[in-house]
């Protein structure tokens, strides 16, 4: 069982706002969702680990046994810049991906049209009973799938709406 250190009780009152008698569980509960970031090296030169989830930095001996403190993560410019630098390409690529799929969305619309216009004049030439039904069988497939084209279009635009908003989130 991983202790706490009343350092980090105090400190999870004064920087998070936590109350006095329920610092420990919130420290936990921190702890139990945490993410290992890196092996640090403590102000008075001790090794530690350094774990953050949703904000919090949770420091704990180099065993992994104490919490010794909650800290307020650092944002340094150059790595926030780094960041946001990444995160603004991978929206770019994203909205040139949706155009790319909107455009194929409208050229497979305009190559049904021509192919179903094409059927309808062989569906009036055509003389025997077969090749109408099996004319107007693949006019009917086609116009199904000219209908759920804008199905298709609204999942691509919703698909990009998620993205945005996940890398809304680091800007």
């Amino acid at each position: 069982m991983i202790q706490i250190s009343s350092h980090a009780k105090i400190r999870a009152i004064q920087r998070f706002g936590v109350k006095e008698d329920g610092a420990e569980n919130w420290i936990r509960q921190k702890l139990a969702h945490a993410t290992f970031v890196s092996d640090i090296v403590g102000a008075k030169g001790e090794p530690s680990q350094l774990y953050a989830c949703n904000g919090v930095g949770i420091v704990l001996n180099e065993a992994g046994t104490t919490v010794h403190t909650v800290i307020i993560p650092n944002k340094l410019t150059q790595i926030t810049n780094k960041v946001r630098n990444f995160v603004s390409g991978e929206l770019a690529k994203i909205e040139r991906n949706e155009t790319k799929e909107l455009r194929g969305i409208e050229r497979l619309r305009a190559e049904i049209e021509i192919e179903s216009g094409e059927l309808r004049l062989q569906l009036l030439r055509a003389r025997s009973m077969p090749r109408k039904m099996a004319l107007q069988a693949r006019i009917n497939a086609l116009q199904m799938r000219l209908d759920e084209l804008p199905t298709d279009e609204f999942e691509i635009k919703r698909n990009k709406t998620r993205q945005a908003q996940a890398v809304a989130s680091f800007l």
